[in-house]
């Protein structure tokens, strides 16, 4: 089915015009919102949360907090004894579920995209941690004279874990393009304590009608 087509049908839109270049659709915040949630509920676009716009690993948004890793030696009658420790970047992962419009005080609210942040683990390229499995500090044996500690600074649960919402009477918003994969990005610029959300859509199509209802938020919530 033509995406255009698909992308109608599941957010029951009724009355839209297919999309063409430079149209806008008539939308009001309520069909925004309703096709925003049903769009990222599915898991036809992409969403995640961060705090960090520099790691172009990752294309430029993670959720960053830190970890020290400590090595150890075993020494002969003394025990285990520190060798060296440093800190590094961790990246938290999410699973995102709930997604809909509340607003700050728990009721409907056009104006507030919202969703529900589940901290799932925390890794870089050196280890990971993986939740509720895993507590803040991991130990990684490799020999019998030699291991390591890695130790959490703060818990990404209780950082960025909980209820996230998009105010759209203060978010902006910025698209731009990822050529190399062919995704479309949505850089969305939030007040909550992880300041930018990203919606990546992988349908240019669909793009423009992610475009389109973010705009109609905008302009309807903004005063």
């Amino acid at each position: 089915m033509d995406m255009r087509l698909l992308t109608l049908a599941a957010c029951g839109l009724l009355g839209l015009m297919p999309y063409q270049a430079n149209a806008q659709l008539a939308m009001s915040s309520e069909d925004a919102q309703r096709f925003l949630s049903q769009m990222l509920q599915s898991r036809t676009i992409a969403f995640t949360i961060g705090n960090d716009l520099n790691d172009r690993e990752t294309f430029g948004l993670v959720a960053s907090t830190t970890a020290v890793a400590t090595s150890y030696n075993k020494k002969f009658l003394r025990g285990w004894s520190e060798h060296s420790s440093f800190r590094k970047p961790v990246h938290a992962q999410f699973d995102f579920t709930d997604f809909g419009h509340v607003g700050k005080e728990e009721k409907y609210d056009d104006c507030s995209t919202s969703v529900t942040v589940n901290v799932t683990g925390a890794k870089n390229t050196d280890y990971s941690f993986t939740f509720p499995a895993d507590g803040l500090t991991k130990e990684r044996v490799y020999s019998e004279d030699s291991k390591w500690v890695y130790n959490l600074e703060g818990d990404p649960r209780i950082r960025f874990g909980g209820p996230y919402r998009i105010d759209w009477r203060i978010a902006t918003f910025q698209r731009s393009k990822r050529q190399w994969i062919g995704l479309t990005d949505f850089l969305i610029k939030t007040d909550q304590r992880a300041p930018y959300a990203l919606i990546s859509v992988n349908n240019e199509d669909l793009a423009d009608y992610v475009e389109n209802a973010l705009r109609v938020l905008q302009l309807s919530c903004q005063p």
